[in-house]
């Protein structure tokens, strides 16, 4: 049980949310991580879910569970920075890719592994939105700043709701499919830790929403110039991240069969 908690905080080596000062958190190297390199940093970051594993004992292991929760919903409430708040919503799915790992069952490693690869798509392709595009053109990631951007950017809009609602765990999407078996799993494990997972994964969708509704809805906001949409390798960039996310969501067999062997093996080499 308490191994098992373990792989949710600190899965990862201390990178999540750090339990001490001395340790500093994974957002804060993808918030200071160049644009242009931020896609390859974050498809090597889904590679390295089996981190340390440190034993968290007696009845700090709840605490620690739950301030996970509430530290990832505090940070985000009271920052306005686009980076800032794409990047503690990667974090925060990675933690259920962990949650999935150290169910030790079937379903959990199986969901670990789609939702690291669904990760791989979507997580890159909000950062490329939000540094890549709207940093380019008007150099300023203050949320704030921002507003009514579907008038003069319609396929930067398609693609920001897309990718918003695919992070959120939308029907349909890959990511959907790997949050509902990992989270599947932790309950079939621990349902108290099970429901914790799904109730971080509603949240996570209410500041998503938050951030998706403020650049796409209102009137232009006075503070930016009218610029251009989309280039044409920003678009071909983006539907090839698109693609995937909305194919395999609707046919994961494609992917889960390939993995069911190999997963079915990996349970026996967990240690809980």
């Amino acid at each position: 049980m308490h191994s098992y908690l373990t792989g949710l905080i600190e899965g990862d080596g201390n990178i999540y949310i750090p339990l001490n000062k001395e340790k500093k958190g994974c957002p804060s190297i993808s918030i200071s991580f160049p644009t242009k390199d931020l896609p390859l940093f974050l498809l090597i970051q889904k590679e390295i879910n089996y981190g340390n594993i440190y034993k968290i004992k007696g009845k700090n292991a709840y605490e620690y569970v739950i301030g996970k929760l509430d530290g990832i919903v505090l940070v985000i409430s009271y920052i306005n920075d686009l980076k800032v708040i794409i990047a503690y919503s990667s974090i925060s799915h990675l933690g259920v890719c962990i949650l999935g790992i150290f169910a030790n069952n079937l379903l959990g490693i199986i969901g670990s592994l789609v939702l690291c690869l669904a990760h791989g798509f979507v997580s890159p392709a909000l950062f490329i939105l939000m540094g890549g595009v709207l940093y380019d053109r008007y150099h300023n990631r203050v949320l704030l700043y921002y507003q009514g951007l579907t008038q003069f950017m319609p396929l930067f809009a398609v693609y920001l709701v897309f990718f918003s609602f695919s992070n959120t765990g939308t029907p349909l999407t890959y990511n959907f499919i790997g949050e509902f078996l990992c989270i599947t799993g932790a309950i079939i494990k621990h349902p108290i830790i099970g429901v914790l997972t799904a109730s971080s994964v509603l949240l996570s969708a209410c500041y998503q929403m938050k951030l998706t509704n403020k650049l796409t809805s209102g009137t232009f906001s006075k503070y930016l110039h009218i610029t251009h949409d989309l280039l044409y390798r920003e678009h071909f960039i983006l539907f090839f991240l698109a693609l995937p996310t909305l194919v395999l969501g609707i046919v994961p067999n494609f992917i889960s069969n390939i993995l069911y062997l190999s997963s079915n093996a990996l349970i026996y080499s967990v240690v809980i």
